[in-house]
């Protein structure tokens, strides 16, 4: 059981040991107060080792009593050590709701950005704190006070470099946890540009099979042009008609007959008007079946048709 109940700095808006600092006042304390869970270097898989009690704001700092686990022998180990001094650091976790980047609110020595807005989630005993001034009061001294651009009167301590913990995607960090702010700024930069990139290859790609398609059309409707399938002044629509529903326009352009042309009508014809108009009985007097067969093998079998009444067979 611990000795006596030992008030902490939990938080206070000085630089941190990773170059970015939280202010307390946009600190949220609401949903803590209803489970202000204390843990061991922020061990959220194992169970609390205590309460904290009289959390309150004074002078930019937040400060609370601990309060360790009767019950439990770990917690009454770390109370122990609290105590006598051996343990005297502490570290809040929490979500990140808002950052400011500007100068305005960086102080001398500050590299990182300033979270105006977070919520806390939890505060953990440690032995190493991010937070130089997140520590335990010492008995009759009244809690430091941070000046902008003062020094700091507490203890200096090395931290780790910062990790930021996501399990439900926000942004969860702890002071004594090392800060990655920077890294994922950087991978975040690393990540537009590669999508810049992607986009433009995307586009490109895009307008070479535009490119490509349209050629395609165009020498399509250029041949039905040429063979008589379509005129001239047609083309416009089609072309549409091929943007819009390419697979209909395809099928459509395909199913049209060439136009014969005036010379191509007569050439067919020619040979042709000596045998209209005769019947099949005249034709085989005169000994013209074969030819006219050969002239227009079609009219050949539609007198063929009329004349027996059954289609031609070769």
């Amino acid at each position: 059981m611990a000795k006596k109940k030992h008030t902490f700095v939990l938080t206070d808006e000085s630089v941190n040991g990773y170059g970015y600092r939280v202010l307390t006042s946009g600190i949220g304390r609401e949903q803590f107060l209803k489970n202000p869970v204390m843990l061991y270097s922020h061990e959220y898989g194992l169970l609390p080792i205590g309460t904290w009690e009289n959390v309150r704001e004074k002078d930019g700092q937040l400060l609370a009593t601990a309060k360790f686990d009767e019950g439990d022998p770990f917690a009454q180990e770390v109370a122990r050590k609290v105590d006598e001094g051996i343990l005297k650091c502490c570290s809040i976790g929490f979500n990140i709701l808002g950052i400011d980047e500007s100068d305005d609110l960086k102080l001398p020595g500050q590299i990182g950005p300033t979270v105006t807005k977070a919520e806390l989630l939890e505060c953990s005993i440690c032995a190493i704190g991010a937070n130089r001034n997140a520590m335990r009061l010492s008995e009759g001294l009244p809690s430091p006070t941070v000046k902008v651009g003062g020094r700091m009167t507490l203890t200096v301590v090395q931290g780790e470099k910062p990790e930021v913990i996501n399990p439900q995607n926000s942004s969860t960090m702890t002071e004594q946890e090392p800060n990655q702010m920077n890294q994922l700024q950087q991978q975040v930069q690393q990540l537009t540009e590669t999508n810049q990139t992607l986009t433009q290859e995307r586009d490109q790609a895009r307008t070479e099979l535009q490119n490509v398609r349209s050629a395609e059309i165009d020498a399509l409707l250029t041949a039905a042009v040429n063979d008589g399938r379509i005129s001239e002044a047609e083309r416009p629509q089609w072309k549409e008609l091929m943007n819009v529903a390419p697979e209909n326009a395809r099928a459509a352009l395909a199913k049209l007959n060439p136009r014969t042309s005036l010379s191509q009508m007569l050439e067919s014809q020619k040979g042709k008007g000596e045998f209209a108009g005769k019947s099949w009985q005249e034709l085989d007097r005169a000994g013209k079946l074969s030819a006219f067969k050969a002239a227009d093998p079609e009219a050949f079998k539609n007198l063929y048709r009329e004349t027996f009444g059954t289609d031609y067979k070769e």
